[in-house]
């Protein structure tokens, strides 16, 4: 990476944080870097395992870097459990805006059978397609459960509560500087961390058909 090796010709002394510590070496020294995967499959593990959920829709984007690991956690998710992936409940290759994740889930809402759960891979979207689906006349999650990624500030008071995956923001910042004061203390590199991503389980996402109960 051009800024690493700046830093490093400069003499300065430095740690990143960054989520592309596997696809560069670069990052494997003074780096806190996080992970994507891990936190996604928890997530569709609990739509499947826990609630039952077998239709489960994608929104997401289409950066091959950033994006990449949160579909990836999608299609483990469901191979894991034996589940088919199905063209129609994927939609990918949006930039990211809440009006993306509404004009998706009236794509999904509009199959011959639509699913039961969707995951939108930034919560931003998943407002967004939460929108859709109240104003389509449906409930969340009685009628469809819908998760995000990110756990942004303020997603804990949309209606109803997001249920989402975290990145660990506050833990990354804390790591970074203690690991700089280390840096300084011993005088040579220090070996960097990947933190894992975790599920949060709010009151978007609850088992299939729960209006008719």
């Amino acid at each position: 990476m051009e800024t690493v090796a700046k830093l490093r010709a400069a003499g300065c002394l430095y740690t990143l944080i960054n989520h592309k510590r596997d696809r560069d070496p670069a990052f494997s020294v003074n780096s806190v870097s996080w992970e994507m995967l891990l936190g996604t499959y928890d997530l569709m593990s609990y739509l499947i395992r826990d609630l039952g959920h077998t239709k489960i829709g994608f929104i997401g984007g289409g950066t091959p870097t950033y994006h990449a690991d949160r579909f990836a956690g999608y299609q483990i998710g469901l191979k894991s459990n034996n589940i088919p992936e199905k063209d129609e409940y994927i939609i990918r290759g949006l930039v990211g805006h809440e009006e993306d994740g509404y004009k998706a889930m009236k794509r999904l809402l509009a199959l011959r059978e639509p699913p039961t759960a969707v995951f939108a891979d930034t919560d931003v979207k998943a407002i967004g397609a939460i929108k859709a689906a109240h104003d389509a006349g449906l409930e969340v999650p009685a009628d469809i459960s819908i998760a995000g990624f990110d756990d942004l500030p303020g997603v804990e008071f949309s209606t109803p509560p997001l249920s989402t995956v975290k990145i660990p923001y506050y833990d990354m910042g804390r790591q970074a500087v203690e690991m700089l004061f280390s840096r300084i203390s011993i005088g040579k590199d220090v070996v960097g961390v990947t933190l894992k991503s975790s599920l949060l389980v709010r009151q978007s996402c609850s088992e299939p058909g729960q209006r008719n109960r």
